[in-house]
């Protein structure tokens, strides 16, 4: 629905492309490295909202296609991945990032050529803060998810002392400052750790956590996530885990824990999504296509 939404807005805004009979929707995520699964995700999503639209007609008499522009989930890849698409006369709008670091830098260079930007995932707060008219998002902020995972974790699992994890960059440590500012606010201890994505063992860092923290929030994307839960026990920590949308990936953290993340909880989408009448041909269609629905999907479609 947005790819058409995007695509029925601005054909009219765009002589130029007029004259053409396709138009064009980039979708822009990571399609390799660790994250490929959740971005492949968002890309298929994408494709089969303009699958849609194009059965009935496409937009306007034009067949709407759907441009893959792998952004990696790097700021350098994705600014060379954005040039591309705005380059391309046909491109109207786009879909794009499950990454706030790469989604800051691309919106900046879309701005300039007049293409909106709707992002499914990119949740840290600068993404729209700057005055950009053509950037949008339709996932929660990150000033608004890290508060409610600090709540839950005060009021609800009765936490005293909180070890929060981020990886540096700037969608997980936008979570992760707003969990301890808003942990202190309520009384409890934040202790912040910073990991190094990708790297295979953080049981040295681990290690380090004290023994009598009440949870760890973990501001982690899914395959650290994963690795995070399958190595406390071997520092001698029994301790549950929260963590943001990045982690609501039963593959790659779920399965990928070997079992270590039942019991942890993650915040995203509610209610379930089979559970709403308005989803359930999107759910049926996507999962029929490409398998079941596990992340951004259904914020891309």
């Amino acid at each position: 629905m947005w790819a058409g939404a995007v695509a029925l807005a601005l054909v009219a805004a765009a002589p130029a492309v007029e004259a053409q009979q396709v138009v064009k929707i980039a979708a822009g995520v990571p399609l390799t490295g660790q994250l490929a699964k959740q971005g492949q995700e968002v890309a298929n999503a994408v494709k089969l909202a303009a699958e849609e639209w194009n059965k009935k007609g496409g937009v306007l008499g034009k067949k709407i296609e759907v441009l893959e522009a792998d952004d990696q989930g790097n700021p350098q890849v994705s600014v060379a991945a954005a040039e591309k698409v705005a380059a391309d006369a046909a491109v109207l709008g786009a879909v794009w990032g499950i990454t706030s670091v790469t989604c800051i830098p691309v919106s900046d260079v879309l701005d300039r050529v007049n293409l909106v930007l709707i992002s499914p995932g990119c949740t840290n707060p600068k993404v729209t803060d700057r005055g950009l008219k053509n950037t949008n998002r339709v996932c929660a902020r990150d000033d608004a998810q890290g508060p409610a995972g600090a709540i839950f974790a005060v009021q609800d699992l009765k936490a005293k002392k909180i070890a929060v994890f981020d990886d540096g960059t700037t969608g997980p440590k936008g979570v992760a400052d707003e969990v301890e500012k808003k942990a202190k606010e309520l009384g409890a201890q934040p202790i912040r750790y910073v990991i190094r994505s990708g790297d295979k063992d953080f049981r040295a860092i681990l290690a380090t956590v004290p023994k009598d923290v009440s949870v760890i929030y973990a501001s982690l994307w899914a395959p650290d996530a994963a690795l995070v839960a399958k190595q406390l026990p071997d520092v001698g920590l029994n301790v549950r885990m929260i963590g943001p949308d990045g982690q609501f990936e039963p593959v790659d953290y779920v399965q990928a824990s070997g079992g270590a993340a039942e019991g942890n909880y993650v915040s995203f989408l509610v209610p379930d999504l089979k559970k709403i009448a308005a989803a359930t041909a999107f759910t049926k269609a996507f999962e029929a296509k490409y398998g079941p629905v596990s992340s951004y999907g259904p914020l891309a479609y």
